[in-house]
């Protein structure tokens, strides 16, 4: 995180979730940068995280020269999900996707949990979750243990409690007894997953 010189992404493409934005964030790097003109007190209102970045005495605050634009930059955080969140934030649902994907989900709640803002996601964390937490949904797939951080990030108990009966269920030990899913990944290699605190990760 920090601030990036404003000439450096001029030829980057700018979405405006706010006309009277006095915030740039330059989220991701290299190619993949995405630029956003936002305004600093919603973020501040939704997440004490950005709250504390950005006003607060951190390298981030707002530039002492008014003439000088205020530009973040977050290269660590993945401008899709973070666009959502934004969108969220500064009241542009019809942007906001009616579905998303396992991995779209989980990515999502990465970011909110790094703010500190899950909370924003309420309104849609039933229809999104709806899918993924379906009864007919076989469990199983490579991948799956994301639901376990999904599920615990948005409150689903029904879908923690199949997920981690199913995990308890097929995992088995490797031979430095590392908990291995039934595809032979180790689940501490998820840092969400160990960050939980189950299966004595």
């Amino acid at each position: 995180m920090g601030n990036t010189d404003a000439t450096s992404a001029e030829a980057m493409p700018l979405i405006h979730l706010d006309v009277d934005g006095d915030l740039r964030l330059d989220v991701g790097e290299d190619e993949e940068v995405q630029r956003f003109k936002v305004c600093s007190r919603t973020l501040s209102r939704a997440s004490k995280v950005f709250k504390a970045m950005l006003y607060g005495n951190f390298i981030e605050s707002r530039p002492s020269n008014k003439e000088q634009e205020w530009v973040v930059a977050l290269p660590e955080d993945d401008p899709v999900p973070l666009a959502t969140v934004l969108y969220i934030v500064h009241n542009q649902f019809s942007k906001v996707p009616d579905s998303v994907t396992r991995e779209e989900l989980f990515n999502i709640t990465v970011l909110t949990d790094k703010y500190d803002m899950t909370e924003v996601l309420r309104p849609w964390a039933n229809s999104w979750i709806k899918s993924l937490a379906s009864g007919s949904r076989p469990l199983g797939q490579k991948g799956d243990e994301a639901l376990l951080w999904i599920a615990w990030e948005l409150g689903h108990i029904d879908l923690f409690q199949r997920t981690l009966g199913h995990l308890q269920e097929t995992c088995t030990l490797d031979q430095h007894n590392k908990v291995l899913d039934r595809h032979g990944t180790r689940l501490e290699d998820n840092d969400h997953v160990k960050a939980l605190g189950i299966l004595g990760l």
